[in-house]
């Protein structure tokens, strides 16, 4: 068996899944029962009804000689368990990996989450009708984009097309059919479109970034929900008031947004808890928030956390650790109004807030004080100076003991923070008392 299904095996197909390839595997082979290719790739007579999470990879990496990838390759790469496995802690990935070598179906869907999840999230096979007549055109056979199933996922991000659901329910391997008498397709506007390509957007780079910090970005998620809020602290945060900013999103109306999670009542909880959860939340709770920055700054910036190296562990208190050579996570206007202001209360000013708001902000964002003291410090030292040489140069006849007595206020400041640069400034002053002379 296996020499002669080498001797059949085709190349992927750009970002098709794995159940994909084996449809097109049973139109080229041209079998006539699905159960007998089930059987074939994968030693389960039923492997067409699972074109989310296929099990029995390891018998499918023995019959392919492992030409197409191994087990965990197949999982990250070709099935829609990829992006789960950026929210999974090592406990339950190892618990799905050897679920996926034994083989162990059922147990699949319940250590995944993919059967024990109550947010009802939709699991029909999408496709784009452009991507499927492209596909036709190029390869005579129309194939299952991985990206086009990830949970909530309803529009194609290369086209701008909302995709269409596949209602067909037969008992055989599926291809997209063109046209289709069993697939529905919705209508959005401009605004929907833009939406829900976002949350596509963030979807494929959650899935890129295999094993990402979670703990970085529920922390990201955190600081931008206070923000959202007031201002208020997490251990302060009530579910209705976020509730109330979530209806006001577009993401919580999005076609991607399953009904059960359009309260937003699911927010508090997950920000809080140290569980993983189901990616389609982070997906929405991050699309929500960056609803105001452009989707490649959104994405940008995800892609930025997920991959950071700081080992981020964060708990239900405010409490986080010491972070070292952490960047801050700042919107930019809000560094824009520190960079801009002397003190605390006129950025808060500037941004309409109270200080204790700031302060806030600023707790939550490890690493956005300090480099606000910094670069204040630096303006400091330069404004001294400056005005300790201008008065200099306006009397030539100036004396160091003079601006020393006129100066008070900047030399004071200068000898307590920057002393050197008191120095500095000084020796280009004269000074009151003559130059003794040489003894000879």
């Amino acid at each position: 068996m296996v020499h002669d299904m080498q001797a059949v095996l085709h190349a992927w197909h750009r970002d098709e899944s794995l159940y994909s390839w084996a449809a097109v595997h049973h139109v080229m082979v041209g079998c006539a029962s699905p159960t007998v290719t089930g059987i074939e790739l994968f030693g389960r007579r039923h492997a067409y009804r699972l074109h989310d999470a296929t099990s029995g990879l390891d018998h499918f990496v023995r019959v392919t000689d492992g030409r197409l990838g191994s087990v965990k390759e197949l999982m990250m790469n070709r099935s829609v368990l990829g992006i789960h496995w950026a929210v999974w802690d090592s406990a339950r990935r190892h618990r799905v990996l050897a679920s996926l070598v034994e083989g162990n179906s059922a147990y699949l869907g319940l250590a995944s989450g993919l059967t024990a999840s109550r947010i009802n999230c939709d699991r029909a096979l999408r496709y784009c009708e452009v991507c499927a007549r492209d596909d036709r055109q190029n390869t005579g056979l129309a194939r299952w984009r991985l990206p086009h199933q990830w949970p909530g996922c309803t529009v194609c991000i290369s086209h701008m097309r909302p995709l269409i659901r596949e209602q067909r329910t037969a008992a055989r391997w599926l291809l997209p059919e063109l046209p289709s008498r069993h697939s529905s397709k919705s209508n959005m506007s401009d605004t929907s479109l833009e939406m829900d390509a976002r949350i596509g957007r963030v979807a494929n780079v959650l899935a890129s970034v295999n094993g990402g910090d979670l703990g970085a970005l529920r922390k990201a998620c955190i600081v931008r929900l206070t923000e959202r809020c007031d201002g208020v602290s997490l251990k302060r945060l009530k579910s209705d008031s976020i509730g109330k900013w979530f209806r006001t999103t577009s993401t919580a109306h999005s076609a991607g947004t399953p009904i059960s999670l359009a309260s937003g009542d699911w927010i508090l909880k997950l920000c809080r808890e140290r569980r993983t959860d189901h990616p389609l939340k982070w997906i929405l709770l991050w699309s929500s928030l960056c609803e105001v920055d452009s989707i490649d700054r959104c994405c940008d910036q995800l892609q930025s956390i997920l991959s950071s190296s700081s080992p981020l562990d964060v708990q239900q208190s405010e409490l986080w650790p010491e972070l070292t050579q952490e960047t801050s996570i700042l919107p930019a206007h809000i560094e824009l109004a520190l960079l801009q202001s002397d003190t605390l209360k006129d950025a808060a000013a500037r941004l309409h807030v109270t200080v204790a708001i700031l302060k806030r902000w600023l707790s939550g964002s490890p690493g956005a004080e300090d480099k606000w003291r910094s670069n204040l410090r630096e303006r400091r030292i330069a404004a001294c100076r400056d005005r300790i040489l201008d008065t200099a140069r306006s009397d030539l006849t100036v004396t160091r003991s003079k601006v020393l007595s006129e100066m008070k206020t900047e030399c004071a400041w200068l000898s307590d923070n920057a002393p050197a640069e008191l120095r500095n400034v000084l020796n280009q002053i004269p000074s009151s008392r003559m130059q003794q002379r040489q003894i000879v």
